[in-house]
């Protein structure tokens, strides 16, 4: 899921879902199954029949993590899944995320907000002018990972402002 995703503004949330749903060759009874879980798992159910082009941008966003785990993957990648979420939004999808990992979902996320990394993964990667410069599990980790990053950032040359 990216994080500004291309939707059909003029689809419901139902319709982009339908849509989706037949990239992933699913019986029309698995779909209607699966559309339920994961609407109702984004806080979506009540929209499901509004058009997109009324949704708000953090509604924007949930539809594209419901379109992004509609056919139960193992692996998931989500860029900044929690951008234009307001504090509700966000603890539904950190939930969400949580359960999907205790399901035994791998899950790939890339986020600016280094308090998420620490509540929801189990390690994580710093990536510097586009090397990665450190990985290790959160578990491992001596400080805040706001401290650990700057200090990564720093030993490698980046955070400097243009």
């Amino acid at each position: 899921m990216p994080e500004n995703t291309y939707l059909y503004k003029y689809l419901t949330g139902d319709e982009f879902l339908d849509f989706n749903g037949k990239f992933y060759h699913m019986s029309s009874s698995e779909l209607t199954k699966r559309k339920n879980l994961v609407l109702e798992q984004v806080g979506l159910s009540h929209a499901r029949g509004k058009k997109l082009n009324t949704y708000s941008k953090g509604m924007l966003q949930r539809i594209g993590l419901a379109q992004a785990i509609l056919h139960d993957p193992e692996l998931i990648f989500l860029d900044e899944p929690m951008s234009g979420l307001d504090p509700v939004g966000r603890r539904m999808i950190k939930d969400l995320m949580l359960g999907l990992k205790k399901a035994g979902k791998t899950i790939f996320f890339n986020t600016h907000i280094l308090s998420d990394v620490e509540a929801i993964c189990d390690s994580f990667g710093i990536i510097v002018a586009g090397k990665l410069v450190s990985r290790m599990k959160v578990a491992h980790l001596d400080r805040p990972l706001e401290d650990y990053f700057m200090e990564k950032v720093k030993e490698h040359g980046g955070g400097k402002a243009v």
